[in-house]
């Protein structure tokens, strides 16, 4: 707490000073923020495995269970016991991870990477399954849904995902009710009315598992736990590994039946929610059934089965055979936001990628225990898969954001709003459109390879002649949170930071994006003996089609990030009213 009350008041320092016409009348009452700084002499490092499991415990009414300790739970791999070496309590009543103070005013386009309301519990997933949902159920999952969100809790983050001729993110994370609403109720909202009736036509080509293993690499990398709630009208046919289900029957395909390719993708679909961290809740929207033929009875309990294996091996919960769908949402979201989080080191240290089983046991019976089953060691010092001549060719140019890396997740479309690093912008656009000069157009056919639409394999849409819009971004950054500088006389260094800058169109692709070094030598003449500001410029051109900017800011040294995205167009302004930074002292990015 002590430390979310601190970044609120070196926040109110920033906030003061974009919004005050005196930057010298702006108040410093924060404080010292020091960034991470390595320790002097020989640093030696070793890399540790750890498993991490999220168990969420209920009772017989399917109640959370709370005031657990570690002493309580059990862990074993393969039957051997682990050693618990963390243990942390998660819950809808604990404390908001970062609440943010009352906005100010701020001049028109200036932005602050703070959410605008407090964060509480984990990122939320909701994939709206088109594909596997027949035309007649359809409208009424959606009712359902939309219910769900008018009324969800206060400061539940959702992201939301439509599956129909690809896999689509209509809408980042948010807690807005509202925006959440217009996205599924719209008909200008990305696939979800264009494909809303004829979505089974794709069932052949497009692949339910494929869609998991595209969100769980999307959300891999963001920290802390995460939901992904599944609603569909059918699931497909087959067992993920380590699911205990406790059912005699089995899916028409099998694990030990079903081809090479489905292992593989069922293999790969794990090892993904495991990065994730993510639980799977599968919620049918068939409701409660009858008047069925025995062949129809029979399909319909394999699905059954399979939504439970999929809940039991990804340590989520399915629901169906229920008409209140709006219910079953309301319990996957609450059953998520309350687990305990254990985390031990294998006594194994033979990684060969087999599959390993974990069980955890409570002292207390019972309780029910949700968590993932099992996971493939795979060895964690292994080097990455070589890439190919032309992905090598593509990560070695100047300017792109290598995988992986906190930049790179930070810098997808519709990611949460990153605030390690707390910083103030205003963006400001340079003249008016102009068409792409070969030059440009051989750029942006390069700079986006490797950012190709994940979801539905399609290129970018910049291959015609475009017209471009230059966008110029000036950050401004509290010294203080980057650590103090010092000169090469000294034997250091300035403080350096990443900027990253990309454009999206309204189906999420992205457009155009850069990544640039400044080193930040010089402080901005706005400046007071109680704080100091950096001041940094960043460029982009992005085609006029763009309808998302998101850009980012990272402190080299100690790898803390800060990331927001705003709309486009921006809104209009006098050139007069733009509070560029000093140019006496600002710094600007060059490419990497």
């Amino acid at each position: 707490m002590a430390k979310t009350a601190h970044r609120a008041r070196l926040l109110a320092t920033l906030l003061l000073t974009l919004g005050s016409a005196s930057f010298l009348a702006a108040q410093d009452k924060a404080g010292t923020l020091q960034a991470s700084q390595p320790p002097e002499g020989l640093v030696i490092r070793k890399s540790v495995h750890r498993v991490v499991v999220d168990v969420v415990v209920t009772d017989s009414s399917g109640k959370p269970v709370h005031g657990l300790t570690q002493q309580d739970f059990s862990v074993k791999e393969d039957g051997d016991p682990q050693k618990v070496l963390s243990f942390d309590v998660h819950g809808v009543d604990s404390p908001a991870e970062f609440v943010p103070p009352k906005l100010p005013s701020l001049p028109a386009n200036t932005f602050v990477n703070v959410p605008p309301s407090a964060e509480r519990g984990p990122l939320n997933v909701i994939l709206l399954d088109l594909l596997d949902t027949t035309a007649e159920d359809q409208p009424f999952a959606r009712a359902q849904l939309s219910d769900f969100i008018n009324n969800k809790p206060e400061g539940a983050r959702f992201a939301v995902f439509v599956l129909s001729d690809g896999l689509h993110l209509v809408q980042g994370f948010t807690d807005d009710r509202k925006q959440l609403l217009e996205v599924l109720n719209s008909r200008h909202s990305g696939h979800v009315p264009k494909m809303f009736l004829y979505a089974d036509n794709y069932l052949p080509y497009v692949s339910s598992l494929g869609a998991l293993i595209d969100i769980a690499d999307y959300l891999s990398g963001l920290p802390g736990h995460k939901n992904v709630i599944w609603l569909a009208g059918s699931f497909p046919y087959f067992t993920l590994p380590g699911s205990d289900t406790g059912h005699s029957e089995q899916p028409f395909i099998s694990s030990t039946t079903m081809t090479v390719r489905l292992v593989d993708e069922v293999k790969e679909m794990t090892g993904a929610l495991t990065r994730a961290q993510a639980a799977v809740y599968p919620v049918d929207v068939r409701g409660v059934t009858g008047g069925w033929s025995t062949g129809q009875n029979t399909a319909l309990n394999a699905s059954y089965i399979i939504e439970d294996s999929i809940a039991e091996a990804t340590g989520g919960h399915a629901f169906y055979s229920t008409n209140d769908v709006k219910t079953a949402l309301v319990e996957a979201t609450q059953s998520g936001a309350n687990y305990y989080q254990l985390s031990y080191t294998p006594t194994n240290e033979n990684y060969n990628g087999n599959l390993r089983h974990i069980k955890v046991e409570l002292a207390k019976g019972g309780y029910k225990l949700a968590y993932r089953r099992s996971y493939f060691a795979d060895n964690p010092d292994a080097p990455p898969p070589s890439r190919t001549a032309q992905e090598m060719e593509i990560f070695q140019q100047p300017g792109v954001i290598q995988p992986g890396s906190s930049l790179y997740i930070n810098m997808q479309h519709g990611a949460p709003v990153a605030h390690q690093l707390v910083f103030g912008a205003h963006v400001h656009a340079v003249g008016g459109p102009a068409p792409a000069t070969p030059e440009q157009m051989a750029n942006l056919a390069q700079q986006p390879a490797y950012f190709k639409d994940r979801w539905n394999r399609r290129p970018a849409k910049h291959v015609r002649p475009v017209k471009l819009q230059t966008y110029v971004i000036d950050y401004k950054v509290l010294a203080r949170q980057l650590g103090p500088e010092t000169s090469a006389e000294e034997g250091g260094h300035p403080a350096t930071v990443e900027l990253a800058a990309a454009a999206f169109d309204d189906d999420g692709i992205m457009l155009n994006a850069i990544v640039q070094k400044a080193e930040l030598t010089g402080l901005s003449v706005h400046k007071t003996k109680q704080k100091d500001f950096y001041d940094v410029q960043e460029r982009i051109e992005v085609p006029v089609n763009a309808a998302w900017l998101r850009f980012a800011m990272r402190d080299v040294s100690a790898d803390r990030i800060g990331a927001v995205e705003v709309r486009l167009p921006l809104a209009p302004e006098s050139a007069s009213a733009r509070p560029g930074p000093g140019s006496d002292s600002s710094s600007e990015a060059k490419p990497n």
